[in-house]
């Protein structure tokens, strides 16, 4: 069953850790997007995306509460799910129907370019996060 909660607006999934937290303890764990062990070049890169924020707050906890490699992968697998989210919130209001969104071309070569930001997020994750995990 995948548990859900408002996170800066858009309602994310989340693990959980997420819930069982207080917004003190989360904050603490909260760095924002990337790790210390990733090249700098890809942490400043990571940090101009804009679809990558929210979701890396849910992140940061799944991260810090860790567990073994199986958990690992599927909080990555959240994390990217949670971006997808995050851009689909932010380029389509509610209130436009899925049937029209077609008609904004610019809209819709947006949200292609951000699914391929997110699989470029999502993939340098599965290679550099491993050092940030909490193994349990």
């Amino acid at each position: 069953m995948r548990l859900y909660d408002m996170v800066d607006g858009i309602r994310l999934e989340v693990g959980p850790s997420w819930l069982s937290c207080t917004e003190e303890e989360r904050d603490r764990m909260c760095n924002g997007v990337g790790g210390a062990d990733q090249p700098e070049w890809l942490g400043k890169l990571l940090g101009v995306l804009p679809f990558l924020y929210r979701a890396s707050l849910v992140h940061d906890v799944d991260y810090a509460t860790g567990g073994g490699d199986g958990a690992r992968h599927q909080v990555d697998l959240r994390f990217r799910r949670n971006c997808l989210r995050v851009a689909e919130a932010t380029l389509w209001p509610r209130w436009w129907p899925r049937w029209a969104r077609g008609l904004l071309p610019g809209r819709t070569a947006l949200y292609l370019a951000a699914r391929a930001e997110i699989e470029v997020a999502y993939l340098a994750l599965r290679k550099c996060g491993g050092a940030t995990w909490t193994y349990k």
